[in-house]
This record gives C-alpha cells, sequence and structure tokens, in this order.
C-alpha cells in the first residue's frame, strides 16, 4: 500500500542494520521517502543540528551513547517529533519519565499499524509546532519593529523637538507616503540622527 510521499523528513537512529532496513521499509510503505540514518548518537546529533529532520525515531541499540539520553537531548536541540522504541519491560519506567521531555514511546516488538499511528501522530504535531514557530516569528518581527519605532520616536522629540505624538504620527505618515513598514522609516530615522 504505496501512499503519496510526505513532506516529513525522517532521521532514523539505530546500530541494527536489521532494525534499520525493517523502520525504513515501513517508513517508504507510509510515504515518508526523506530519511536519513545515523548508528551512533555523535552522528543522529550532528546531521540533527544540520538538517532539523521532522521526525527522529531511535530503535537502541545505539553505538556512542543511550538511547534514553539521546532522545532528550534531540528534544532540547530542536522541535522533531521524537519516538524512542523499548522493550516491553522498559515501557512503563521509561513512559513516567520521558513524558516531560516529550518524547513518545512504543513497545518492541512493533505492531505496524501503531507505529504508522505514532508517525502520523508525530507528523501532525509537527505540523503544529511549525505554525507556532511561525507566529512566534511574526511576533518577534513586530516587537523589534515596535522597540526600533519607539527609539526613533525619541530620537525625534530629541533632536526635532517634536511630542510623541508628532514623532508617531511623522513615522505613521512617511511608512504610508513611501509605501514602506514603520520599521524602515524608523531604521532611516536611527541611521540619520544616532551615527
Amino acid at each position: 500500500m504505496l501512499t503519496r510521499p510526505m513532506p516529513h523528513s525522517v532521521l532514523l537512529v539505530s546500530a541494527s542494520e536489521r532494525d534499520t532496513e525493517s523502520l525504513r521499509g515501513l517508513l517508504l510503505e507510509s510515504g515518508f521517502a526523506r530519511t536519513s540514518v545515523a548508528a551512533d548518537a555523535g552522528t543522529a546529533k550532528m546531521r540533527y543540528s544540520a538538517e532539523q529532520q521532522d521526525i527522529v525515531i531511535i530503535s537502541p541499540p545505539v553505538q556512542g551513547g543511550s538511547a534514553v539520553q539521546l532522545a532528550c537531548e534531540i528534544t532540547k536541540l530542536g522541535y522533531a517529533g521524537v519516538l524512542l522504541l523499548v522493550r516491553n519491560e522498559q515501557y512503563e519506567e521509561l513512559s513516567r519519565r520521558l513524558e516531560r521531555d516529550g518524547v513518545m514511546l512504543l513497545q518492541k516488538p512493533l505492531s505496524r499499524s501503531l507505529f504508522l499511528q505514532a508517525l502520523r501522530l508525530l507528523a501532525a504535531m509537527r505540523e503544529r509546532m511549525r505554525g507556532v514557530e511561525d507566529r512566534a516569528r511574526i511576533l518577534e518581527t513586530r516587537m523589534t519593529e515596535l522597540k526600533l519605532v519607539e527609539r526613533a520616536k525619541w530620537v525625534l522629540v530629541e533632536y526635532l523637538k517634536m511630542s510623541e505624538a508628532e514623532a508617531h504620527r511623522y513615522i505613521e505618515k512617511q511608512a504610508m507616503d513611501r509605501r514602506t513598514t514603520r520599521g524602515e522609516i524608523a531604521e532611516g530615522i536611527l541611521k540619520t540622527y544616532e551615527n
């Protein structure tokens, strides 16, 4: 059952070639074609830092470190959905411990349908995070612009002896007349008077 390709990238981390090939097959079958592989913790962290995959699947054993520690570190490096595959006897203890870090766990041996459901859930969560990241970026841009405009207003008050209201109206009018942003007008004012 081949499905349309998913836009999400996956980093698969395991020192077991058998697990890697099996999981890679499931990923391809479910449409996750953009997959990279790492056998050890160091390579996984480097690859994730460079490529920022959407989903990270860790299937112990992992060379050069603990799979649990790697899962926690990756959640701190970015916003990927992290799925850790663990043995049945580890599941309860690790799920309580890793829940607060945002690591999803599945028990080995894997149920194919549960694995695919977990992938879809992680992909959906990643999309929601993208929306949050976009909104945060927009807010950060707005805050930066507001700070620039505020600084520029006080420069106009100081150098041109305008009132605060006059300086505000001046920046607004310049932005409208020039069909540009208030931030760009503010930057121009600051370059003119602060240099």
